[in-house]
């Protein structure tokens, strides 16, 4: 038997209803008839031209992305982000440079003083020298795959590769180039694991392992890694080189392309403080091999030119084979700027640009203040002070913090540089040519450019101490965000997510909301560690 509804009992309007009858409230009343039903033609016309006297301005609800002072504040920081980023890469470059020219110079001084004071112990029976400990470990373990993957490096051909990639099409050269850069960071991913097991492998047979088979063993892997991933970079290298040297600046083209293809990837993606912290040092990661790679191009042009001049008069009849060197010069001394420098202004200058790019976009899309940056140098500036501290007890941490956030292969990028860079001028210097002998004023020479890089090594630790020790004592900011919820999707704003929600349902709390409750995790952000919708 069907239940007749009585007319008479009041129906009890759903809680949707409710919400939808309560909503225009604050809309002008039935008085002013601006309902959309009782509009006619003609009032619609004096409505649109504004000519309705009994037309009244009315309060309309706007969001916090329709607030003019937030626009302001917006616009405000894209402006002021290159400031901030800058001196963030700055203070990464230079804590860089440090790390890359530690292994280049003061580990292998290191390694022959720990080698000298094991010998005179051996010999003096002294057992005051602990031969086993952790930084003489350490600093062996460095030396023993550094000169192992350069004995493997050895019929590395730069010449012959050179060539190879020259003789290729620009799309073959395009297509190599992001082969290479995937290559790379996928092999500095694995290398880091394999480098954290290498270090704390001990070397002599312990109570825990009867053999050092196993330190062997990790050790052949960490050499075959360092060896491949050299490889890599050398084509990398090469690559850029090709690209540099061209008469055309059609493959120059192809490899600044590459560079400008980040901005579709990563801006238009929600991002917080972890993920931008990790987009911050892997775009430092990048600045840094860039000029390496750059260092060593010109280095070889260098090289090149003085080795083809020396014979018909110091630098008289230089022509430089490069696309830049089309410009005209007036002076020898342009010819030397536009042969090693100009590419590398127009490479790294493309760099910059993409990085202000991507960085003013990714803050403003997700609201985020550029003093953020202070933080990261904050961190960056701790782990320097830390790493200190630590040289100065003989406890030193391998890898150092600053690989683990940035996932720089300073091993990789120190053999590449002492294969590609170093070794043609020393041997150049080192033999002579006319008794076939070791030049003993060559030999200085080198000795002379040792000490002054290892002079410009501690002065810059020295400075950068300071610098880190006046970012820990300056005050911190505290707000991080603009106010207002990131305006990527259609839900973030709240005039709109309610409407989306029945009454009896709880709204979730908004990104504002989130970002309000939650903490700060930087201090654990590593590299190659999922902190946020990607690994940069």
């Amino acid at each position: 038997m069907k239940r007749r509804s009585d007319s008479s009992t009041p129906v009890k309007p759903t809680p949707s209803a409710e919400r939808r009858s309560s909503a225009p409230e604050n809309q002008p009343s039935s008085s002013g008839d601006h309902r959309p039903s009782s509009f006619t033609l003609w009032k619609l016309l004096l409505a649109e031209l504004n000519t309705s006297k009994d037309d009244q301005p009315s309060k309309s609800q706007s969001s916090d992305s329709d607030d003019p002072s937030v626009n302001s504040e917006l616009l405000v920081n894209f402006v002021k982000l290159p400031v901030h980023l800058e001196k963030f890469m700055c203070f990464g470059l230079v804590y860089c440079l440090i790390v890359f020219l530690k292994q280049i110079t003061v580990v292998p001084l290191r390694s022959a003083l720990h080698s000298y004071n094991l010998i005179r112990s051996s010999f003096t029976n002294n057992k005051t020298f602990k031969y086993y400990s952790t930084r003489t470990k350490n600093d062996f373990v460095s030396m023993i795959l550094i000169i192992s993957s350069l004995m493997l490096l050895k019929n590395l051909d730069s010449s012959k590769i050179y060539h190879n990639i020259r003789a290729g099409t620009a799309v073959k050269l395009y297509f190599m180039v992001g082969v290479l850069e995937i290559a790379d960071r996928l092999l500095s991913a694995v290398g880091q694991d394999i480098l954290k097991v290498v270090y704390f492998v001990p070397i002599f047979p312990t109570t825990e392992l009867k053999t050092p088979m196993k330190f062997l063993a990790i050790t052949a892997v960490s050499v075959c890694y360092l060896t491949l991933h050299s490889y890599v970079l050398a084509y990398q290298v090469m690559a850029l080189n090709v690209a540099i040297n061209s008469y055309s600046n059609a493959l120059l083209t192809l490899i600044l392309s590459n560079q400008f293809a980040e901005l579709k990837s990563s801006v238009f993606k929600r991002s917080e403080r972890e993920g931008l912290f990790q987009v911050s040092c892997a775009d430092l990661n990048e600045r840094f091999q860039m000029l390496v790679m750059l260092f060593i191009i010109s280095s070889r042009n260098l090289f090149q030119v003085y080795t083809n001049t020396t014979s018909t008069g110091l630098f008289d009849n230089l022509k430089p084979h490069s696309w830049y060197s089309q410009m005209t010069f007036s002076t020898t001394l342009n010819n030397w700027i536009g042969l090693l420098m100009g590419p590398m202004f127009t490479v790294i200058g493309s760099e910059v640009l993409v990085d202000w790019l991507k960085h003013s976009y990714i803050t403003k899309f997700n609201r985020i203040k550029p003093t953020i940056y202070g933080k990261y140098v904050r961190v960056f500036a701790t782990d320097y002070v830390n790493s200190f501290r630590s040289n100065l007890t003989a406890l030193d941490e391998y890898p150092e913090m600053l690989l683990k956030r940035t996932g720089l292969p300073v091993l990789t990028l120190s053999i590449v540089f002492i294969k590609m860079c170093m070794y043609p001028w020393v041997k150049h210097f080192l033999h002579n040519e006319t008794t076939e002998r070791l030049s003993f004023l060559g030999l200085l020479l080198l000795l002379l450019i040792f000490s002054l890089i290892t002079v410009v090594r501690l002065v810059l630790s020295l400075g950068l101490l300071r610098w880190s020790n006046k970012i820990l004592r300056s005050q911190q900011t505290k707000q991080d965000f603009v106010r207002g919820d990131p305006n990527v999707t259609l839900t973030d704003v709240k005039e709109q997510r309610t409407q989306l929600y029945e009454a009896y349902e709880k709204v979730p709390p908004s990104l504002e909301e989130l970002r309000l409750k939650k903490g700060e995790r930087l201090d654990s952000v590593v590299r190659f560690d999922m902190v946020d919708k990607r690994i940069w």
